[in-house]
Order: C-alpha cells, then structure tokens, then sequence
C-alpha cells in the first residue's frame, strides 16, 4: 500500500494539508479568502489614507508660510464648520488606521499549529482569537518585532495627528464710545477732541500714544458721516459684541439723543465734548479678562464694582429699547463724584455704528506635523502591507482555524481532557491533567470567556479614564465665572470653541508643545479601545465556541474554506459588533479633540498696526460633559452584555488553545474518516456515553449524532 508519509514533503501531515506549510508559492486567489483578504483591505485603507495625507501636504507645501500654511481665510463662523468638518475626518482616517492596524496586530500574534505544539509541550496554552501579549514569548520574533512597531507608530500619530490642522483666530482690539447724534450731525464737531478724563486711558498711556484716542474719534466720525459705518439696532448690537473674542466687528459708537447726554462734569469730562463715554481696546483683555464685553452691561456697576456681565447681559438682552451705559469710576475720584448723575445717560441708546473689518480667520496647516504624519502613515502602511504579503505562517486566528487543525492531527497533550475548560487549565499551573471529569453544568455567562484579568484592566482602565476627565470638569466648570456654571451656559460654549474663558492660563509655548500637551489624551482613548475591543473579542470568542453544542454547522474559518467550512474576512469580532466598535472609536476620539485643543488667536492691535499672537491650550467642558456620557454608557453596554447567560451544555473554552484541543479528539471509529470530518458540518457533545466504556463517556465534535452531557455523569475518553 502507497504510504503518503513517504512521498509527501517533511512536514506535510496528509494528502489534505494545505500546500502553504512548504511551499511560499501561494495561489492568488487565497488573498482574496479569509484573514489575507481582511490584511489586504487594511494595506489598502491604509494605502489610501496616505494618499490622502501626502496630497494634501504636497499642496500646502506650496503656500509661503513657513511653518504653517493657511489652507482658507475668511469668515470666522465659516471657518469654524471648516475646521470641524476637518477635524471629523481626520478623526475617520485616524479610526480607519488604528482599526487596521488592531487587526493586523491580532493576526501577527495568532499562534501556528507549531507554535501551539511546543507550547503544550511545556504545559503552557496560548490565546487563539483575540489580540494577546501572551503569544508574544513563543511566536516567530519576525512577527513580535512588525507587532511591535505596529504599536509603536500609532503613539506619535495620535499625538501629533489632530493637531496638523488647526484654527487661528482673529481678535480686534476696539474701542467703543457713546455720543450724540449731534457728534455725527454737526459738521465742525465741537468738542469732540481729548476725552481723556472719561476713559481707562491712563497716563502710561497717554505717554506712548498722546493722539491716539483723538484720532480714533475722527476716524469714527468722519465714516460714519461718509456712511461707511454699519447701523445695528440695540438687540443686534448687544448680541454682536456681546462675545469673549470680537472677531466680525471693529470699533462701535453708541448712539443717543442729544438731550440725552448727562450734563458735563469737569472731573470726568471734557468740556462741551458730543464724546461721554469709551471704553479702551476692551476686546484685547479677552485673554486675560473673563468679561471683555463688559462695558455693555455698565450701567449695572455700583460704585467701584465693575459689572457682572455674564449675570446681567440676559436682562439687557430682555429690554434693549432700555439699554444704557455709565461712565466708569476713576482712581482718586470721590464715591459721590462716582455716582454724580453726570455718569449716567438720561435716555437710552438708539442704535450703533459698528465698524466693519474684514474677517482674518483661518485653516492652518503645521507643515512640520504633517510631515511626521505622513512618514508614519507610509511606515504602518508598508508594515501592514508586509503583515498580508510576507507572512508566510498560517496562524491559527480563528476557534474554526484551531479545530480543524486539531481535528485534522489530534493533539496527544490534551487527550483524556474533554471536559477541561480555560479555568481548569489555568489552574493546572504547567501540567495538563489528564482523566475523567464528572459535569456540573456550571451557569456561565458571556464575562467568564474573557479572563479576570482582563476583565479587571479593562474596566479600570474606563473608570480611572472617566474619573480623569470628571475631575477635568470639575476644574473647567470651577474657572468659569457666575451664572456660565450651569448647564445651559456651558452648552452654549459650544464643542471646541475658543473662548477666553476656556484657555489655559499656563504658557506651554510654541505648537509641538501645545500640540503634544493637547494629545496626549488620544493616546489614552487608543489604549482603552483595545482593551475594549479585546473584551468584546473575548465574549463574543466565547459565545462562538458555545454555539457548537447547540447547533450543527460548517466551521467558520479564516483560510480558504473547503466542504461545509465557512469563509470569514473577519477574525473574531462579526462586522455587527465590529462596526459599532470602530464607530464609537471615531466617537471618542473626534470627543477628545474637542475636550482639550491647540489654539491659536491673532489679535490686531488698535492703536499700532501689528498682530499678536497667542498660542495655548483650549477646552470645552460641554465636550467633556458628552464624553463623561459616551464612556459610561460604553461601561454600561459592556457590563449588561458580560452578563448575558450562555446555553448550558458546554465548557467555555475561551481563547485557550489547550481547552479547544480538548475539545477536538474524535472517537477511533471516526479516525479513518478524519480528513473529511473537518470539513463537515459539526457539532460538539456526547459521542459516547459513560455506560458503554466503564461508565467513563466521552465528547468531541462530530458531524454523527450528539447528545448533551448529563449532569453528574464522568467524561474523558480518547
């Protein structure tokens, strides 16, 4: 008889092996089937998200900036949406990497048949099915070293990537001032000079700028005589310049009925002036003043106090037909000349003459992060291109991938162990223990396939994280001034938004630094999405092996599938768990981005014509509100679905590759017949019963008739 051992090449099992275990030479059409089919999608996603990254910083590397080029300037609410519209797909690329690069990640460390051999060998198991640091010690170090830097490049991704595109800003320093119509009506302008006396403008100031309030005066007057001045009625003025950062807007006079003007006090006033009121470059304080509009909510300031605008701006907001503004008190005039009636309007304001500017806010480009992006993004996607094309092995990455192979050759380390499951083997300690086991039907749910372990990280790492951005929170809502504490004023800071209020008060300095400081969360939420995804790989690994003892049907494999055996792109994650997950990864990523952010404001300064710019960290405590919610309601799902019971009738052999090598020893009635039975559609369960060997009864997969394992019974067999 023709002895296939003798002619087959070393290390051929059977006629029926696949021709992958000694020959490189593989078909084409086996990168279109199982796990190299899902590396080859990753290699391309990947692939496309560096065409991406490198057209746009090719394009950009022709603007003349520098550093950082603006990818648009113009309007600033435009440029908001832009720049969120930006961020979104950023974080979608981001989510498409770090979700290629998981995958590839699981298949290097899947362990093969050899692998798993020497391994029992010793008394140790290896996972099978999920992303494991555990493999790593007994796996090809060709392997370990592309997992490795796999891992490695995604860290300086994630700090640097959000931060390659990013807002700047335009601040205008302006002045305001109330006057009467006749300020605008009489041709000479009587008295409408020097207003000194009535301003913040200090002698500092007038030492280094003796003309600038009186020439911004004329300025003022002379376009609104020329119509070059915008009306706003009151309601739409307040609202205009009622923001932490005036960037649509210049200057603004306030306009009254002359009978209206207070009658002239020498202390505080000029003299005959139509000017009785300003307020010096209000807007520039914004950085470092919480309420730079608060000149607008004056007239409700006692004495010295200055006004609580973010109090009081709804009730002027409520009566703007009413609204009116009072002279400021001046250092070393006396309470009663504070509160003379001189400093008060008569009548309210009728409307305002805003000064329109020209909006400067744009979409920057960091040339130098976009080019460290783009040399990681080429390094993972060679590395995974690599993972589908160079990898000769062909890993167990699938509970199909592992029975087949035990079916096919039974592993004589586990024989006599049918019943063991992963926390029987993790008990053992290093040595398998063979012999018959009685069934107690023990109650599992879908939590007991993922380890204790990897439970306790997974859900610590979630608490310690939302414990984190709480206490954030709680120091952004503590920073902010009066009523903009409660939750209707917080929302309205919006998501990411700049507002002086929501900056950090420390200078950093410089983008990278900003850029880093910004980040680093990031790289938290990519560690909490693996473990996460690790836990859900895990229950749903679990309930993969349980199915089997319920219903009959093709193993699902992740090489090519031949008979009853079912063909998967996907290693152990259904793509309707694996697209929420992915979702939610993109979720919280875009959320922390919005959490704390790299901000950059260019303030034009009034009175000298130069830009300023300030560079730090902003923050936006209803982004961190939203992200408290999605992190608890994640922990939620993941509890509630830890706890959905398995159907009795099966160990949980989970990712222990000794557990399902127990599992998979045929009878010798079914031994002649093995090169088929792999490929059939199987079920595992009693294959003979304790009554017919010495009241010992045996289980295995089988594609004959099973029953279920009663109670009490013993099971171990061959």
């Amino acid at each position: 008889m023709l002895k296939f051992d003798k002619i087959l090449p070393a290390g051929l099992k059977s006629p029926y092996a696949s021709l992958d275990e000694f020959s490189h030479k593989r078909p084409k059409r086996q990168y279109l089937q199982g796990w190299r089919f899902g590396a080859v999608n990753c290699a391309i996603s990947a692939s496309v998200v560096f065409f991406i990254n490198l057209v746009v910083t090719i394009v950009c590397s022709t603007y003349r900036d520098k550093n950082q080029r603006s990818l648009y300037v113009g309007d600033c609410e435009k440029t908001r949406q832009i720049n969120s519209g930006l961020h979104i797909l950023i974080n979608i690329l981001s989510t498409v990497l770090l979700s290629s690069s998981n995958y590839c990640m699981q298949c290097l460390s899947a362990p093969t048949r050899g692998d798993v051999d020497a391994a029992h060998g010793r008394g140790k198991w290896l996972d099978i099915g999920v992303l494991s640091l555990r493999n790593l010690r007994s796996i090809n170090r060709k392997r370990v070293m592309i997992w490795a830097l796999l891992g490695l490049s995604s860290l300086p991704l994630h700090l640097l990537y959000n931060s390659a595109v990013y807002m700047s800003i335009a601040s205008f320093e302006y002045y305001a001032a109330a006057v009467g119509q006749s300020f605008i009506d009489n041709p000479n302008c009587d008295g409408c000079t020097d207003v000194y006396d009535s301003t913040h403008w200090n002698s500092t100031s007038r030492s280094l700028y003796p003309n600038a309030t009186n020439e911004k005066v004329r300025d003022l007057r002379q376009k609104a005589r020329e119509g070059r001045l915008k009306r706003l009625e009151n309601l739409d003025c307040i609202n205009t310049y009622a923001k932490m950062i005036q960037s649509t807007f210049g200057s603004v006079l306030l306009v009254v009925q002359d009978k209206d003007v207070p009658s002239q006090n020498p202390k505080s006033m000029q003299e005959n002036s139509s000017v009785f009121w300003d307020s010096f470059n209000y807007n520039a304080q914004g950085s470092i003043d919480m309420e730079p509009y608060k000149w607008i909510c004056s007239s409700f300031a006692t004495n010295r106090s200055s006004p609580d605008c973010t109090k009081n701006i709804g009730k002027v907001r409520a009566s703007p037909v009413d609204w009116t503004v009072k002279i400021p008190c001046l250092i070393g005039q006396r309470d009663d000349e504070c509160e003379n009636t001189g400093s008060h309007m008569k009548g309210p304001i009728q409307y305002c003459l805003a000064e329109e500017v020209e909006p400067v806010c744009r979409i920057q480009w960091s040339m130098p992060i976009a080019i460290v992006v783009v040399i990681l993004n080429f390094f993972k996607a060679a590395l995974i291109f690599y993972t589908a094309f160079g990898i000769k092995e062909e890993p167990l990455m699938a509970i199909g991938d592992a029975v087949t192979s035990f079916l096919e050759s039974p592993d004589t380390t586990t024989r006599n162990m049918c019943l063991s499951s992963k926390k029987n083997i993790a008990a053992l300690g290093g040595k398998f223990n063979a012999g018959p086991r009685r069934w107690g039907e023990e109650n599992f749910s879908w939590r007991h396939a993922a380890s204790r372990k990897r439970r306790f990280f997974s859900f610590s790492l979630m608490l310690i994280t939302i414990a984190i951005i709480g206490h954030l929170l709680s120091l952004a809502v503590a920073s902010l001034d009066g009523d903009s504490k409660d939750l209707a004023s917080i929302a309205r800071l919006g998501f990411g938004a700049i507002d002086p209020r929501t900056m950090l008060k420390i200078d950093v300095g410089g983008v990278i630094a900003n850029t880093l400081l910004a980040n680093i969360a990031q790289v938290i939420i990519s560690i909490v999405y693996f473990t996460y995804n690790s836990l859900f790989t895990s229950m749903l690994l679990g309930y993969e092996w349980s199915t089997y003892a319920h219903k009959r049907k093709g193993l699902r494999v992740t090489h090519p599938a031949r008979g009853a055996q079912r063909s998967t792109y996907f290693l152990s994650l259904p793509y309707r768990f694996g697209l929420p997950l992915m979702a939610i990864s993109g979720l919280m990523h875009w959320l922390v981005s919005q959490c704390i952010f790299f901000v950059s404001i260019d303030v034009q300064k009034l009175w000298i014509n130069t830009v300023e710019t300030t560079q730090t960290c902003g923050y936006s405590p209803i982004a961190m509100i939203t992200g408290l919610i999605v992190g608890i309601v994640m922990i939620a799902v993941a509890f509630g679905i830890g706890y959905i019971p398995h159907k009795p009738g099966t160990n949980l052999a989970g990712s222990c590759s000794a557990a399902m090598s127990a599992a998979c020893h045929p009878l010798p009635s079914q031994k002649t017949g093995v090169e088929d039975l792999m490929y059939k559609k199987l079920q595992w369960g009693v294959v003979s019963e304790p009554s017919a060997n010495d009241g010992v009864g045996h289980c295995s997969f089988s594609d004959g008739p099973v029953q279920m394992p009663q109670k009490g019974e013993r099971y171990a067999g061959s």
